[in-house]
């Protein structure tokens, strides 16, 4: 039997919390298409050595702090790719992460000697996207994943420096 490969996305999502200081995220988890539906890739088979395994719980992450923009530095901070919440891990799944994350360093790497490190997150997430192989990005318009739009790359890279943008402006006052 013929699997058929699931169709990844990056799902990007903002996110504030003003529990501490004042911190804003942009995070970029990974999703699948199946149909019209998005869905989260499962981490519970390592078993079965899946791609979607691989992806699970996989994520992107950033953020931005009221605080560092005060003393003269703004933007996005903190990059990383990373496992986040994973329900459970064992030594196979274990093994999975390591050696996906492993993977997405070694080409990142790669892209990083011919075209220099990312100047910004929204490069960041666009090479860790070209080392997933994923070209898709996927924005919700409400809170639930029934209500999407899907962008490529170009469109992903203005919405990611337009959120940050946004912040920053929420931060010096700009707006409300």
């Amino acid at each position: 039997m013929n699997k058929v490969k699931p169709e990844f996305a990056l799902l990007l999502r903002p996110t504030e919390d003003k529990s501490w200081s004042w911190y804003f995220h942009i995070d970029a988890t990974v999703v699948m298409f199946e149909g019209d539906r998005i869905l989260n890739p499962r981490g519970d088979m390592p078993h079965t050595m899946s791609e979607e395994c691989a992806m699970a719980d996989l994520r992107i992450h950033s953020q931005a702090s009221s605080d560092m923009m005060h003393d003269g530095r703004s933007g996005l901070y903190a990059w990383s790719v990373e496992y986040h919440d994973a329900y459970t891990v064992d030594l196979p799944r274990a093994e999975i992460m390591v050696k996906t994350l492993r993977d997405i360093r070694r080409k990142m790497d790669k892209v990083d000697a011919r075209l220099g490190s990312a100047d910004r997150f929204a490069t960041y997430v666009m090479r860790v996207a070209l080392a997933l192989d994923i070209s898709k990005f996927v924005v919700l318009n409400g809170t639930t994943y029934d209500d999407y739009r899907v962008l490529d790359n170009g469109s992903a890279i203005y919405w990611i420096d337009a959120q940050e943008r946004g912040f920053i402006d929420k931060v010096n006052g700009k707006v409300d």
